[in-house]
């Protein structure tokens, strides 16, 4: 993160909720001494427009409550009596800025670690009260191993250990909406974030076919060693030498198909295309290729029935999967593709 990037994050940290006011109030005059009455008597209008709480309210109330300028200004929690208070808030935030633009780059460095730091820890502690950290939250594995398949989101929920049931998108964001109207903190629950971010790992792995769209809990606990994915405990332990229920050896066999084996086979369908019908490499790439129609029409020759468009389909899928892999494709050389066909 560059120096600049640190500046925002600490003056966002310590003024909360100005960069939202300035925005709902339409207010694009600089931060300065020359602009802060202005910007002070707008954003007093603005805020009291509206009756009741509300985040950005909280936020303001907090941070003048840090700058020991909260005293007698809030009436019964809706509103701030005179725009003066504002201008004090507004004139502390340009002094803070001056003096963290004013800061040596070791100042910055360790005010951002100190901040983030404790972000973090006011994060957690506050993830160690919400839902899925209670007891009925945790995941039954017993009965999740008994499942043929789970989907993206099963897997990823399982994968912290909680019952996809009970711990899934739509929960995790009615709370995330329920904590934002009641604190000024309101910032995203470490878990919600690390859960999102699986949820887009898994997604991400599905469309270049490393992991099957039905996953099957030894294939996601290969692919998730692969990535080094921090997995439940308990799941850990449960999936060890797991081939599935009323399984076989070669039914856990096949499972692979869907995981390495059809990285194999994604290669050699590519390679193939690269070197027999076409000696660019970026055939893929080009919507007007006949490469996939040549493949569909030597297919039928051999009495094999595929269509241009599932040909063309595949093709772009071994060409996603080969750019994810980051291998670098060769074109054959014309003297290779003549000792080749001799």
């Amino acid at each position: 993160m560059s120096r600049n990037s640190k500046i925002e994050f600490l003056f966002d940290h310590q003024f909360r909720g100005l960069k939202s006011l300035r925005k709902r109030c339409a207010i694009t005059l600089l931060l300065d001494d020359a602009n802060a009455e202005k910007i002070a008597e707008r954003m007093f209008v603005c805020l009291n427009s509206s009756n009741g709480p509300s985040p950005i309210k909280y936020s303001i109330i907090r941070s003048l409550k840090n700058f020991n300028l909260f005293e007698e200004e809030m009436l019964d929690g809706r509103h701030i009596k005179s725009a003066s208070t504002i201008l004090l808030w507004i004139k502390a935030a340009i002094n803070y800025r001056q003096m963290l633009n004013e800061l040596p780059d070791e100042g910055i460095e360790k005010r951002f670690d100190e901040i983030r730091a404790e972000q973090l820890q006011d994060e957690a502690a506050v993830d160690e009260e919400e839902f899925f950290n209670h007891h009925d939250a945790d995941a039954d594995f017993n009965y999740w191993l008994e499942m043929a398949c789970w989907k993206p989101e099963e897997a990823v929920a399982l994968s912290m250990g909680k019952d996809p049931k009970v711990v899934n998108t739509a929960t995790l964001n009615k709370e995330l909406e329920e904590r934002m109207n009641e604190t000024a903190a309101a910032s995203q629950s470490v878990f919600f974030r690390e859960y999102l971010k699986r949820c887009e790992q898994v997604n991400r792995a599905q469309e270049i076919g490393r992991l099957p769209e039905n996953i099957t809990p030894s294939a996601f606990l290969e692919w998730a060693n692969g990535q080094k994915m921090a997995l439940d405990g308990k799941l850990a332990e449960s999936l060890v030498g797991f081939a599935g229920p009323n399984s076989n050896s070669s039914s856990h066999q096949n499972e692979n198909l869907h995981g390495k084996t059809r990285g194999v086979f994604l290669k050699i369908i590519f390679g193939l295309a690269v070197s027999h019908y076409d000696q660019s490499t970026d055939l893929y790439s080009r919507e007007n290729t006949d490469v996939a129609r040549r493949i569909s029409d030597d297919l039928r020759l051999t009495g094999i029935d595929v269509d241009e468009k599932t040909v063309r389909k595949y093709l772009k899928d071994a060409s996603e999967y080969l750019i994810g892999q980051d291998i670098k494709l060769k074109t054959p050389s014309a003297s290779n593709r003549s000792n080749r066909t001799q």
